[in-house]
């Protein structure tokens, strides 16, 4: 890891005038430093916090991600706007096994349109 370009009373300062108003992009530019580095400075266990709950999941539900007959199979990811695909993530959260429900959706849209 890089040596920081911010001292110690940058980040006070930084901290400072971000409680006066002043945006994260204005501080960016102020400090010459990037925009994630500006918000790693005002909220510095937000990265932590993400590390720890990922490492958490990972720990619960290693078994079930990477089981015998998945080792092979090609990972999806789905992204979701939360605005925009509000119904979906809403018929999602109420679904107990969402990889099952999927696949069946997937199925049976294959299956119409070979039909």
């Amino acid at each position: 890891m890089g040596k920081s370009k911010l001292t110690e009373q940058d980040r006070k300062d930084i901290r400072k005038l971000a409680d006066e108003g002043y945006s994260s992009a204005a501080l960016a530019a102020k400090y010459g430093v990037s925009y994630t580095t500006i918000h790693r400075v005002l909220n510095p266990d937000y990265y932590a916090k993400g590390l720890a709950r990922a490492i958490e999941y990972q720990k619960e539900n290693y078994p079930a991600v990477h089981n015998r007959d998945s080792i092979n199979r090609r990972v999806y990811r789905l992204s979701f706007n939360r605005e925009k695909d509000e119904r979906i993530i809403s018929q999602l959260d109420k679904q107990d096994n969402i990889h099952d429900y999927i696949r069946r959706l997937v199925i049976a849209d294959i299956e119409k349109n070979q039909g």
